[in-house]
């Protein structure tokens, strides 16, 4: 137990076999029986034990704060690991769909004067096509990639867990000048 009474984030999960038992245990993911969810589940361990390994929890017993924490879990764990996995996406485009930009295909049907099964179906011949394909240069391609490549999102995952754990703020001496003597 650390000095401020409450525990340490390393004293309840010490180790990332703790931390899958946990998950399970608390039914927040359900089994991890896929290695992308183990996987998943074992780098958020990776990104918290990091920042909180020290850090004191808010609650008096494990209980709470386990409780406290599955609930901020449960609701973040599927959403985050979606996200993860279209940034990761992102970021493995190659250079042919960076530099495309868009792509138009346009058919015209010429209705032989019989109504068709379904209106809001396409026909089932084509009379003409149309396609075009606009890329961008390599340069802008690569800029723009740059630039709006998105983030990993571990800030917003800590600071989603940030309101379980105490900030404590040491002392400070203030020295005023005193105007009066």
């Amino acid at each position: 137990m650390s000095c401020a009474l409450t525990f340490l984030f390393k004293e309840i999960f010490p180790t990332k076999e703790d931390f899958l038992n946990y998950l399970t245990e608390y039914n927040i993911v359900g089994k991890l029986t896929s290695a992308d969810d183990e996987n998943f589940a074992n780098y958020i361990y990776k990104i918290l034990y990091r920042r909180y390994a020290n850090s004191n929890v808010q609650f008096d017993t494990i209980e709470d704060f386990k409780l406290n924490f599955a609930n901020v879990l449960e609701d973040n764990f599927k959403k985050y690991k979606q996200q993860l996995r279209i940034i990761q996406k992102v970021q493995n485009l190659t250079d042919d769909e960076l530099i495309t930009i868009s792509t138009a295909l346009a058919n015209q049907s010429n209705n032989p004067n019989t109504a068709p099964d379904d209106p809001t179906k396409p026909l089932e011949f084509i009379s003409a096509q149309a396609f075009t394909l606009a890329r961008d240069n390599k340069l802008q391609a690569y800029l723009r990639a740059v630039n709006t490549i998105p983030t990993q999102l571990i800030d917003e995952m800590l600071m989603r867990c940030a309101n379980l754990f105490k900030t404590l703020i040491p002392n400070q001496i203030f020295v005023y000048e005193n105007e009066e003597e």
